[in-house]
């Protein structure tokens, strides 16, 4: 992010996604427990979690959302894409007062 950050001469925005979490596995809570501490100011509150649901969408070449809608993997991005887009509004409305 810093070598980002010189070329482009400008703060970037970004958020950290926790994927591939699997609460069944001490290596995925420890590893969200040290994400979550060291990176507070920019990471999801939610997480991506392991589910079989994707690769059975993706054998069938379908979008898990068209697939699977209500499975858990389809319900996190889809809660991802909520906080994407308030996030996107928050900073079209900072600017719009600047």
């Amino acid at each position: 992010l810093s070598m980002i950050r010189k070329a482009r001469k400008q703060q970037i925005c970004f958020s950290i996604v926790p994927t591939f979490y699997d609460q069944r596995l001490n290596a995925s809570i420890e590893t969200l427990e040290t994400l979550r501490r060291d990176y507070k100011e920019t990471i999801w509150d939610g997480v991506i979690p392991v589910d079989t649901q994707f690769r059975e969408a993706s054998q069938k070449g379908i979008p898990l959302s068209i697939e699977r809608i209500s499975c858990k993997g389809a319900r996190a991005y889809s809660h991802l894409l909520d906080y994407l887009l308030a996030l996107d509004e928050a900073a079209l409305s900072v600017a719009g007062e600047a």
